[in-house]
């Protein structure tokens, strides 16, 4: 009795072709995030330096966490003392000053008016 073997071939898959796949997807998707900021969003696709931007930024954040700061932005540029930020390149100079801006609006929000935050009588 003989019996009939089956091999299947599978194509080898490279990891490295693949991460650079899904980060190339990443960073087209947050550069489309742009368009509620900048009406000239679609230049950023081109330009080396506003993609490194983003590829910087991911080495950093997660890919929510940026998602979630792009969509912020169409409300935070227009605030006093908020950084205004309206491309990628911008998001990775400025992305400290967002945050800690940020941060202060949720503090403001907690804190009741004319309430000290540190009281330094007692």
């Amino acid at each position: 009795m003989s019996t009939k073997q089956q091999i299947i071939l599978t194509p080898a898959i490279d990891t490295n072709e693949t991460t650079a796949v899904l980060e190339n997807k990443q960073i087209n998707e947050l550069i489309n995030e742009f368009k509620n900021v900048n009406p000239a969003y679609k230049k950023f696709f081109a330009i080396p330096a506003q993609r490194k931007a983003l590829k910087n930024l991911l080495e950093t954040f997660s890919y929510a966490q940026l998602q979630n700061a792009i969509q912020i932005l169409p409300e935070t540029n227009f605030k006093e003392y908020a950084p205004v930020i309206s491309s990628p390149f911008e998001l990775e100079l400025k992305i400290a000053k967002l945050m800690i801006f940020v941060q202060r609006e949720k503090l403001k929000a907690q804190k009741p008016k004319g309430q000290l935050i540190i009281n330094i009588h007692q």
